[in-house]
């Protein structure tokens, strides 16, 4: 028993030596710094958009099933873009396609009796709706909101926001679909970027021949690449959710995301480091890796008319289903439809790559 325990401990410190050396060497190369910088740029861009148009004015989605007062000073006034809506489904719908930043932010539905009460005197009040992804500046946004009102009406009004924070559709969101499609493209590109590039220093400096002949086995060597990969998506999917944290409603969703496509893409960068020599003899494969993985995701999200046995194909493409779990973190309804039977076609051809890798540096071992 001891014996065994000894022999785990070395093959751990063997697959840590090789780990760390990939670790440093990526450093050293500061290819990982430079994807790491280019990751940050892709996920922030859709949360700059909002800070680069800024307009004068608050945006809000208004239904009024009785066209109050209320409604037509708000359209009149210079302080507020008013976009009405005709059902209070409708207004959810709007705040939740744009919980990202863009466009309306708060919902409001007047009460029937609006401007009787008005007329009355009495206390004025409307139901507010916000976006999950904006719950933090809450107060800051109800209270422009009802300032600007209660000025307007020369009275005060307030506004219930009671459990009313509305969540991203899977497939309505345009911004949720840009925000998924940047995270996955940038978590592939480090694992097709990166990864072959380890390989690749060790083949042009003969070190993995040293490997080779060294105590490291196969299994060895292609997991101390695996932890050395792992340690820049872990990276990665920190900097996507660190920029996206506010928007994440289901984080179990977001830790398979993460555990699933660190699979995946590492296995596909292990693959090409395998095959290749060089970056440079690799690169037409990534341009149609890439084509092909955020293609199915992009036709998926516009739902294009294809035959159906087209459409149920590319669902069961590894990048559609990171991207409907990635989408489902973000969104109020978690549920996506056949996930057990894509999750096992996606370490299934996991598993075949990994499969794949270790055979052929077995090949070249001979």
């Amino acid at each position: 028993m001891k014996s065994a325990i000894v022999k785990i401990m070395e093959d751990l410190h063997i697959i840590w030596i090789i780990a760390w050396k990939d670790i440093k060497d990526a450093l050293t190369s500061k290819l990982a710094l430079a994807l790491l910088l280019t990751v940050g740029l892709m996920v922030l861009m859709p949360k700059l958009l909002p800070l680069i148009i800024d307009p004068p004015f608050t945006s809000v989605v208004v239904y009024d099933a009785n066209t109050s007062k209320l409604l037509s000073m708000m359209e009149e006034s210079d302080d507020f873009d008013v976009r009405t809506a005709r059902s209070i489904e409708e207004v959810e719908d709007k705040i939740g396609d744009f919980g990202f930043g863009l466009g309306p932010e708060v919902g409001l539905v007047v009460p029937d009796d609006f401007d009787q009460a008005l007329e009355a005197g009495e206390e004025l009040e409307v139901e507010g709706y916000l976006s999950w992804t904006n719950r933090n500046k809450a107060s800051k946004l109800l209270s422009s909101i009802e300032g600007g009102i209660s000025e307007l009406l020369g009275e005060p009004v307030t506004i219930d926001l009671v459990d009313h924070y509305v969540y991203p559709e899977l497939t309505s969101s345009l911004v949720l679909g840009i925000t998924t499609t940047s995270s996955l493209s940038v978590v592939i590109l480090m694992g097709i970027l990166l990864v072959p590039n380890l390989i690749f220093d060790e083949k042009q400096t003969r070190t993995m021949d040293a490997l080779l002949v060294s105590p490291a086995n196969i299994g060895q060597v292609v997991l101390g690449k695996v932890l050395a990969g792992w340690f820049y998506m872990i990276l990665t999917a920190g900097v996507v959710f660190l920029v996206n944290w506010t928007s994440v409603v289901h984080w179990g969703h977001a830790i398979l995301f993460t555990v699933c496509s660190g699979l995946f893409s590492i296995a596909l960068g292990l693959v090409l480091g395998s095959f290749f020599e060089a970056q440079q003899e690799v690169t037409g494969w990534m341009s149609a890796i890439l084509v092909i993985l955020l293609g199915a995701v992009l036709v998926g999200m516009m739902g294009l008319e294809m035959p159906s046995w087209i459409q149920s194909s590319i669902s069961w493409v590894p990048s559609v289903t990171l991207s409907d779990i990635l989408r489902a973190s973000f969104s109020g309804n978690p549920s996506i439809p056949q996930l057990g039977e894509k999750l096992a076609s996606l370490f299934g051809i996991t598993l075949l790559l990994y499969g794949v890798v270790i055979w052929k540096i077995r090949r070249s071992d001979r």
